[in-house]
């Protein structure tokens, strides 16, 4: 029988799962995880960043940016010969990740390494890519 192999997501899922629906699943596969991490999947708001910042004529920025090469840390945008990242942080007002306790932690250690690495952070919510604060803001710090 094939080993299959999941991804990190998937074994989370797979281990909220009721005993009787894990007792049907394949085990995970231990065979050492890819050298190149998977990216997540943009979010809707990502997206529609994107788009503002193409139709506006600013610079291409890369998505999902490894900004650190021993972390796994990304940022949703960067423009790295300008060390300028972006950060969306969704879930602000419905307690997403980003909003609780140890989440909250977990950004705070990357974006201050971040900084300690002469990286310039900017940080947008969904309200500000909707009303287009976040494009005037990273339109700002391009321009600086």
């Amino acid at each position: 029988m094939p080993t299959i192999r999941l991804s990190e997501s998937q074994a989370r899922k797979l281990t909220r799962l009721p005993k009787a629906a894990r007792a049907a699943r394949p085990a995970a596969s231990t065979s050492p995880a890819p050298a190149t991490p998977a990216r997540r999947a943009p979010s809707a708001l990502e997206g529609q960043l994107a788009l503002q910042l193409r139709l506006a004529g600013l610079p291409k920025p890369e998505r999902e940016y490894r900004f650190d090469p021993t972390r796994k840390w990304r940022a949703d945008f960067a423009w790295p010969a300008l060390k300028l990242l972006v950060e969306v942080e969704g879930g602000t007002w419905m307690q997403g990740r980003h909003a609780r306790g140890a989440g909250m932690r977990a950004d705070a250690q990357k974006y201050n390494h971040a900084v300690l690495e002469n990286w310039r952070l900017l940080r947008v919510t969904p309200d500000m890519i909707r009303d287009g604060t976040a494009l005037q803001t990273i339109e700002r710090a391009l321009l600086q």
